[in-house]
Order: C-alpha cells, then structure tokens, then sequence
C-alpha cells in the first residue's frame, strides 16, 4: 500500500468536502484493489484499520503481510500496535527504495493514467479527479490481467466473471428515478431527473450521480451522449490540428517546467495590475526592438560545413520519376531543412532570411498591439513562448517564403486559471465537398482567400487575464522584469482558435449573412435572386457564388477588416489540389501531393505498386498491449502512418476507406504483421497517386442519393458487423463512413438495417443543411439497399418477430420514409457501390466498385481535355 503525494489541483468527493491524498491498497495475490480518498494523512490509519476489520469478517481475505513506505502515516505507534494485535507482519522499505513498493508506486500511475484519460475525454474540470480515480478502481477490478492469466481481479475473489455488460462510461447522462412520494404533483411532475453518473456507490446498492451528488438504483443510461462527449474533444483536437505552428514541438533547449498553483482557490485570478508609464508598453520602434541583435550576437559563425546539393539523385527518387513524372518535380527539390532551434536559424547559411521573418512577425505583433509589458501579478504565472520557423513551399517545390510564427506554449494553461471555454467549429470536409459539387453542378465562380495571421484578430476582452514571458530574441533593454499581458490572441493559446471564430461570425454577421444550424462554419447570403456562400475552416474561406460582384464586394470588405491574402480561383485546400475545367463542367479534387510525400517518407520509391489496399479475407489479430517502454522500442511509427492514411480517407480516398479502418483497431496492439498491412496501402496509394473524386456537374441538379450496406458477424471473436454508407452527389461521393457497429446484430436483416438507419442519418443532416443554404429538396432521397428483409422491416412495421429486440434508434427509417424524405430501393450485391466500405473485395470487384464511388484518375479525366480555367491547372497550386 502507499499514499500519494499531496494532488496540486484539490479534488472533490460527495460530502467529504476538497480532496488532496489517496491511498492504494493492492492484493498481491487477487491483484483486487482498494482506493480511499482524504483530506490529509491522518485519516489514513482509520481507513486501513476499517478495511482490515471489515477483510476478516468477510473472510475472503487472509492478511499475512503488509509493506509499505517509510511515510509517518503508517510508521506510528497506533498502527504498529494495530498489527502485532492482529497478528500481521508490517514491513516497511529502506530509505530512498521505492522499487521495495514497486508494485503500489505503479498502481498509482496507471490510475493517474486512466483519470487523465477519463477527465480529457468528457471535458471535466481537473478538481473532479476523486470522483473519476474511484470508478476507474472499480473498472480495474474488473480488468482481464495478464499475470491472472487473463482473469480478472473480480474473478479472482468471488469465482465467477463480473457482469460488465451495463458498465457505464464515466459522466455519461443518465436520469434518476424521482419516487412518487418526492413529486410535488404525482400526475404532471417529472418522474425521473437528469444527471451525470459518477461512479458506483461503496455505501449502498445504487449509482452515484451528479446533480448536487445523488445515489440511486433506478438509473436509465443515455448511451447516445457519449458520442457528442467525444465529438466534442475531437473537434478541439482538429481545431488545433489545422494550425501549423502551434502544433510543432518546442526545440528541447527552450522548454521551461511551470509548476501549477497548490490550489484552484489560491490562484489572484483578477489581480490589479499597476498603472503604466508609456515607456513600458508595447509601442516600440523599429530602432527601439533590436533586441535580436543584442540577445543574439552576429558574431562571425564558426567553421561549418556548407548543406550542398546533391549530385546526384537516389535510386527511388529517379524510379518515383519514372513512376509519375508530374510529381516527381517536387520529390526531387533539394527542401531547406526546417531549423530546429532560434539559434541554429541565426547561425545557418539562411540567417539573413531568417532575421528578416523573425522582425516582420515581431512588428506585426507590436503594431496589431498584441501586448503590453507589465509586472508579473503576485501568485500568476507567466506562459512560456518560443518561435516557430518554417519554410513554405510552392506547389513545385520551389521556396516560397521563410516564415516565423511567435506561439504561446499553452500547454502550461491552468483550465479555470488561464481559459476556459476552448471550443471553435470547423467546416467538415462532407461539407467542403457538398459545396465543390453544388459549385460544379450550377458553374459557379469559387475563390479563395486566406485570413494573415488570423488568430491575432480577436481581443482578450471577456477572458482571463493572461501574461507571457518576452520572446526570446526581443527582450526589452531595461525592462528584463517585465512580461507581456496579452491583450489580444496569440497562437498556441488555447482559446485562440474560439476567440478567432467568434470575431469571424460577429463580422459575418454584420455583412448579412446567416449561419447554417446544421454547420457552424457555412454562412449563406441572399441578394435579390443571388445568393453568396462562405465555407470556414479557420483561416481558410471558400466563397461561391453565380455573381462575381458579390464575391469581389466581400473581398473587398473583409480585406477593410482583416489582412486578408487573394488567392484567386479555388487550387488548393487542406492539402488537397482542386483542378477545374469549367467548359467541361468538371472538377477533380486529389491529394497527390500528400500522397507522394508519404511514398518518400517511408521510403517507397523501389517498391512496386499493387492493385488493392488489402488482402481480401486476411484476418488481422492483435498483439498484447504494449507498453510505454514496447512503444518507445518499436522501430516503425505504425500510429503516425495509420493517422496520415486516416486524413487522406477523410479527404479525397474512400477506396482505403475498409483498409484503413481495419488497421485503426491496432493502435495500441500490433507488430510487424500490421505494419506491412499499412505498407500493402501505401504500394496501392503509390500505383493510384493520382487519382482522386471526379466531379460532373453535368446533371445541373442539386440531388444526391444514398447507398447502405453491412458485412454481417465479419469481424471474428466480437463477431460484430461493419457498416458502410456513401452519398453521392455530382458523380462522386461527398460523404461516406467504415464502421464497427456498437452491437452484435442476429441477423443479416438487422445489421443491414443499421446500416440503412446510419445512411438516413447522414442523409437527414444532408437534407436540412441543403435547405439553408438555399437548396430545399421536394422530392424524397432514393437510399438503395440491397437486403429485402431490412426494406421489408421499414416498410411494413407490422413485421413484429424481425425488429422486437432491435433498438429504436435503428427504427427511425421508418419515419423518415413515412414523412417522405427518404425512398428506399433494392440494389443488387454487384451494384452496391457501399460494398467497398464493409470488406475486402476481389480485384476485379473493386476496380468496379472504386468507379463508382468516382475515384478516377486525373491523367485521363475530362479534366485535362479542353481549356482550362485559370487558377487551376495552368497555374500550379501553392500552399495556403
């Protein structure tokens, strides 16, 4: 057993009141485990006493020995004589030994680990720690443990499983039964409450809930809201994912350890900050901020050697060109190596370059009067900052620009302290797509413009107070003390991203624009019988529109409000290259670049290409869980090519979509054998990386259709189902899903019939978000499936045998259809284009069906036939 040290962040726990120790007590034997929760360390004695007590009246436990730590909290007189009277032997471990006690140092840092999971995942506030470690003992208990042999610690003490069918996530929103006898009016009150489960009660039989701290055994779970939970984080995580220089890790040399606050009440949140002299704010000439020079001198670098290039190419750099010549430019460009510190920019062969983006960004900063130097309130921290130095490129490889970003090193905000609300919407890619398509179908003009460093646009006001060292390189002469007070957003704040999109919408808003309920990031603007739309992702716009004079008005006013950047016709967006001809009425969207960087990075070039992405029947099982240790050993980074193919399905590459998601269940279980399935995607990627999402907006109608289908009981152990979905608007898909289903389905017609019920979900969001952007459909939305049974299933509800166990939620179909939005068709197994989606096909059978989905290749699509719109393909696109 041991105790913690003291939690810097004070915790609550039902009515015990603020937490700040815990103790972990293991069975050796069982590996069963105990935790208790205190406010300081002389409760310890009476809660080992009472366990001890309570262990021999249970009998299940024989307690022989216990060691501990040397902590005074159990070295005492009180407890030695506890134990000698009860016949146990108490040992404690040498001085400076903590490996003695190994076993309980680890247990504390798995369940830190899980409760930093737990809190991360659902958003809590840190001081909920006790609450979230308590129940994440309970679910280790009820752990398979390798050195049981795969047995659980419950297993171990009652002999028999632990029933963890029903076991709740962590906060997930449940509601409370209100007994009769608590209703004010027993036939109009509310007869249950809403709450957040906590965890599972050591007092009585029941669930602990939050709302003011509730126990009770007649609990409904509402498992649908841990989905929005984890939406949640995972927005935040692309939010924060799409800015290039927060995202970079800082050079080891320039990070600096913040120690938080003892306690969330300690903290001088709203601290006077005393009165300025002029001299001392952010107003400083040019002359005034040459600090680099001074903090940094320009002494004669030493002896080097100079960074040549080549003279000659590689062997998988020439077979890359051989392979497709019109990439090969940017493979073979000699790239200036990113420096990896201040110092090495400021000392390399580019430091004229370098100086020269470190002052522009510096001046930026002090003429958008993004701070002021003040002294550091007592009992506040100041974040730490560094610069972030990049070259940019043009599409063709050449240099485009040196760039340095100053970022704040938000990872030191204290949540309550330094931010709180942190959320900020982006467009989704379907959305993205939705509006390519819409562009081609009606011949619209669609451009681009991009927001100069976005983030330093919005104010402080409203948010915490926030203070921040000097950049290094630009400390102020004489004003060494003193730190910056944010008066505007910086990057790498976390609240950045938020702060920007509320500045955005506000101005939006000005200019008459509406903002859509089904994407937060799609504003439409009606003008007569024109109609304009912004697509937002960050910094990032789409502007379209059948009147150029719209577009070039809002250019106009959005370049008086911001430093914007005209990028002309649509090229290039999120790493995917947008080529057009608009005679033709045609646009191709790729990702060949990406493609062709990931075929280098892995070192790809000699490798020959293959004709699918997967083996079709080829079972993948998993390995042990790995350790931290097993992670850090591995010699291949299976995650990060994993999470790179994951961004090229999410863009332009629902072919891999099957392959992809099949090597995601590995993340933290695989071996060699999944690290060359992930190779077998890349040979394909190689052979295909031209191709991309065809669109022909020849039609000239703004509908779309549906396609459903499942693999039944395919996934073997779990014996599971996958669903597939893809929308098709325009002759390519704009929306499609691979995905495990959250039950075991009895029967072909029931996993089908998910399948259909996600499709129309995603065809409902599809419906309403037309609407608003001025698009509304009167006819219902052909969904073709290929299972009589699940049509039968919706359509005649008196189908009672075949649907009783099946959940509602699956049954929502039949609504829709009723309400006349969807129309359900039959669809023959060789036709089903989602067939792609749920398993691995023949080769013949998924060439078929990739065209289908309108994955077609660029060399041979109509797109490079006939003229071509400027912007597209006679220029070549540049990263934004």
């Amino acid at each position: 057993m041991d105790t913690n040290d003291p939690m810097k962040t004070m915790g609550i726990y039902g009515s015990i009141g603020t937490i700040k120790y815990f103790l972990s007590i293991i069975d050796d034997n069982t590996s069963w485990r105990w935790t208790y929760v205190f406010r300081n360390k002389q409760e310890v004695n009476e809660k080992v006493e009472s366990l001890l007590l309570h262990l021999e009246r249970e009998g299940k436990f024989t307690i022989r020995r216990i060691p501990s730590d040397g902590g005074t909290e159990f070295v005492n007189t009180a407890f030695k004589t506890f134990c000698k009277k009860k016949g146990i032997a108490f040992q404690t471990s040498n001085a400076y030994s903590p490996e003695e006690n190994g076993a309980a140092k680890r247990d504390h840092q798995s369940k830190l680990d899980r409760v930093r999971c737990a809190l991360k995942d659902a958003d809590m506030a840190h001081r909920w720690w006790p609450e979230a470690l308590m129940y994440m003992t309970h679910v280790q208990n009820r752990t398979p443990m390798r050195r049981l042999g795969y047995k659980t610690p419950y297993e171990m003490v009652y002999g028999k499983p632990p029933n963890v069918k029903g076991l709740p996530v962590w906060v997930s929103v449940c509601f409370a039964h209100v007994p009769a006898v608590l209703r004010k009016d027993k036939k109009l009150s509310a007869r249950a409450v809403k709450c957040r489960f906590l965890g599972i009660s050591d007092e009585t039989k029941g669930y602990r809930l939050w709302d003011k701290h509730i126990l009770s055994r007649d609990v409904l779970f509402d498992t649908n809201s841990v989905a929005t939970i984890v939406k949640r984080a995972f927005d935040r995580h692309n939010v924060a994912a799409t800015i290039e220089f927060a995202a970079r890790e800082s050079p080891a040399a320039e990070r600096v350890e913040v120690n938080t606050p003892a306690t969330e009440s300690t903290v001088a949140v709203g601290a006077e900050v005393p009165a300025l002299e002029t001299t001392g704010a952010v107003g400083a000439t040019s002359k005034r901020r040459r600090g680099l020079i001074e903090a940094i001198p320009n002494r004669e670098p030493r002896p080097r050697r100079e960074i040549k290039k080549p003279k000659r190419y590689s062997d998988d750099q020439c077979f890359q060109a051989k392979m497709d010549k019109s990439i090969a430019k940017d493979i073979l460009e000699n790239r200036v190596p990113a420096p990896r510190s201040l110092k090495e920019a400021l000392r390399g062969p580019h430091r004229e370059q370098w100086k020269q983006a470190l002052e522009l960004e510096y001046d930026s900063l002090i003429e958008n009067g993004t701070w002021r130097l003040v002294p550091l309130p007592p009992g506040r921290k100041a974040l730490p900052c560094h610069w972030v130095l990049v070259v940019k490129y043009n599409a063709d490889g050449s240099v485009e620009r040196f760039k340095a970003r100053l970022v704040a090193q938000g990872n030191h905000q204290e949540y309550g302290v330094d931010c709180d609300e942190v959320y900020a919407p982006v467009a989704r890619f379907e959305s993205l797509r939705l509006v390519l398509a819409i562009g081609t179908i009606l011949d619209c003009h669609i451009h681009q413009m991009d927001v100069h460093t976005a983030f330093l646009n919005g104010t402080m006001e409203g948010e915490q107070k926030i203070y921040m060292r000097q950049p290094h390189g630009f400390v102020k002469r004489g004003h060494e003390n003193l730190v910056c007070e944010l008066l505007k957003s910086i990057y790498g704040l976390k609240q950045a991203p938020r702060i920007w999109y509320r500045v955005l919408h506000t101005f939006l808003l000005s200019m008459g624009f509406t903002r859509c309920h089904k994407e937060f990031c799609i504003y439409v603007q009606k003008v007569g019988i024109e109609w304009l739309i912004v697509a937002v992702y960050v910094d990032d716009l789409t502007i379209m529109s059948r009147s150029m004079s719209l577009i070039n008005r809002l250019k106009a006013e959005l370049s008086k409000r911001f430093k914007m950047k005209d990028l002309g016709d649509i090229h290039y967006i999120l790493k995917m290259e947008v080529y057009r001809n608009r005679d033709q009425r045609v646009m191709m969207i790729s990702q060949r670049k990406y493609i062709a960087e990931l075929i280098t990075k892995y070192k790809l070039g000699e490798s020959a290409p293959v004709m699918t992405p997967q083996v079709p029947g080829l079972v993948l099982e998993p390995e042990p869980k790995l350790s931290a240790e097993q992670f850090a050993a591995q010699p291949f980074d299976y995650r990060g090519i994993v999470g790179s193919l994951q961004y090229l399905v999410r863009g332009t590459r629902p072919d891999i979509a099957n392959a992809v998601r099949e090597l995601s269940k590995f993340l933290s279980c695989y071996n060699r054998t999944h690290w060359e399935a992930t190779m077998r995607v890349l040979k394909y990627l190689k052979g295909t990386s031209t191709y991309g999402l065809l669109l022909n907006g020849k039609t000239r109608d703004v509908t779309y259709e549906v396609y459903t289908d499942a693999s039944f009981a395919c996934l073997p152990k779990e014996r599971k189902s996958v669903t597939g979905y893809v929308i098709q608007m325009a002759g390519t898909s704009i929306s499609w899903c691979s995905s495990k289903q959250g039950s075991v389905s009895l029967s072909t017609a029931e996993a089908e019939l998910i399948a259909l019920s996600e499709g129309a979900k995603e065809s409902e969001w599809l419906w309403y978000l037309l609407g608003e952007m001025g698009f509304p459909r009167s006819k219902p939305v052909q969904v073709c499936c290929h299972s009589n049974a699940s049509i039968s299933i919706v359509k005649n509800p008196g189908n009672f045998k075949a649907n009783k166990h099946t959940e509602i939620r699956y049954l929502f179909t039949r609504d829709v259809v009723e309400l006349g939005r969807l129309k359900i068709a039959y669809c023959s197994t060789t036709e089903m284009t989602a067939d792609i989606l749920t398993k691995g096909l023949p080769t013949k059978q998924f060439l078929k069906l990739r065209e289908k989905l309108g994955v077609r290749d660029l060399e041979l699509s109509p797109v490079l036939s006939g003229s071509v719109e400027q912007g597209a393909l006679l220029r070549a696109p540049a990263e934004s």
